[in-house]
């Protein structure tokens, strides 16, 4: 199994590498790695009025707990100041994690001190670092980004036959609609920027089936309006400002798993208004 372990502390800048590599702070021992697949899974059911069976009250993940085990590899003293420094409760490290060529991320707490074992002299000292994930789901190392704009090659000139020779004008559009895929194993929520482009567009909405955010306001000439729909930090800001300008029917929706034909609507301007979308897939493990 080919694996790399990078988790960084984003407050101090420091970084632990844990891999086989010589560049390596530790290397995973047998059976090191705890907590990378399916988390746990709640679920909790009320009976029936009759006496048989009974209905889910609660189905949820619980809360990701991650270790790894590994060997020290370099200079003791420093590796351990390094780890004692890093394993810190009151910071949220990132830990990106490259199994067989799959690489994902999540964030993690410190929730129990480093422990260091060491046989006899002659062996490398053994290190314990054990973590929490308070979101226990895996993300995608990138976002993803769709627009909603299309170019339309028209000719190329001068006419030639040969590949990359010559220029090719096209004619820029706005399209409403776009084909957004979500390939994880939950539904994720997105940051959608609708901004005016050559004049006003008046209430634009973001729309998936029957269910839309939508603007009171208008978005003048140059006007960005930026949506968040991920769990916990949904909101509004136009023109860096936070805002409650919404349609109070808004539904700050999630892209569920698969294909999300997402549109754009407003009640004048929709020529004007340029959207982009970014997101990032959420897994149950590597």
């Amino acid at each position: 199994m080919t694996y790399a372990i990078r988790i960084t502390d984003p407050g101090i800048g420091r970084t632990l590498l844990v891999s086989p590599g010589k560049e390596a702070h530790l290397r995973l021992l047998e059976d090191g790695m705890e907590g990378m697949a399916a988390t746990e899974l709640f679920v909790e059911t009320d009976p029936y009025a009759d006496g048989s069976g009974g209905h889910p009250v609660i189905r949820r993940f619980g809360e990701r707990y991650l270790a790894l085990t590994g060997e020290m590899n370099g200079e003791e003293g420093e590796l351990r100041r390094l780890i004692c420094t890093m394993m810190n409760p009151m910071h949220t490290l990132d830990m990106e994690v490259t199994l067989d060529g799959v690489t994902r991320t999540i964030g993690v707490i410190p929730c129990g001190r480093p422990a260091f074992r060491q046989a006899n002299f002659f062996t490398p000292t053994e290190v314990y670092l054990p973590f929490l994930a308070p979101d226990p789901f895996w993300k995608d190392t990138k976002s993803r980004e769709v627009h909603f704009r299309q170019s339309i090659p028209l000719l190329t000139f001068p006419l030639t036959f040969r590949k990359g020779a010559g220029m090719t004008p096209s004619y820029y559009r706005i399209t409403e609609t776009a084909a957004v895929t979500n390939p994880g194993d939950a539904a994720c929520g997105f940051d959608a920027w609708l901004t005016a482009v050559g004049g006003t567009v008046h209430a634009p909405a973001v729309c998936l089936g029957e269910r839309y955010i939508r603007l009171q306001n208008a978005l003048a000439e140059g006007e960005t309006a930026h949506i968040d729909t991920r769990p916990r930090c949904k909101n509004l800001e136009i023109g860096g400002e936070r805002a409650f300008t919404f349609h109070r029917d808004s539904d700050f929706f999630l892209l569920e798993v698969g294909e999300n034909r997402i549109y754009v609507t407003a009640e004048a301007g929709l020529e004007h208004l340029s959207v982009k979308l970014a997101y990032t897939p959420l897994y149950y493990g590597i």
